[in-house]
């Protein structure tokens, strides 16, 4: 009776961990392909806001002499934006891609230490 009680929990464990550890796996090709979309939009957006700052720019400085002072100023601030943008994007790619690392290593370390304990149960 306890014999059956113990193989019938063993293999409940052993489902339960594969389970587990499927979940762990779908969750982490999920965030893999979450944070690679969410690269190419901030590249996306970054090239779109570089264009646009050129375009806003040569609008700007064709406008007229009395401007051109302001412009400039513009331009500058613009192109101070953009290149904020850009390492801040590049930031953001790069904590989205270390996570994405950690927690394939962590769901990898969960899946081991569910083997280990069901064949230790």
């Amino acid at each position: 009776s306890s014999n059956l009680a113990v193989s019938s929990f063993s293999r409940f464990w052993v489902s339960a961990s594969k389970a587990a550890c499927l979940s762990l796996r779908s969750f982490s090709r999920f965030w893999v392909s979450a944070s690679k979309a969410a690269c190419l939009s901030l590249r996306s957006f970054s090239r779109f806001w570089a264009s646009a700052s050129r375009k806003a720019c040569l609008s700007l400085s064709s406008f007229s002499r009395f401007w051109a002072s302001a412009s400039r100023e513009a331009c500058l601030s613009l192109s101070s934006f953009s290149r904020f943008w850009v390492s801040a994007s590049r930031e953001a790619c790069l904590s989205l891609s270390s996570f994405s690392r950690f927690w394939a290593s962590a769901s990898r370390e969960a899946c081991l230490s569910l083997s280990s304990f069901s064949r230790f149960w």
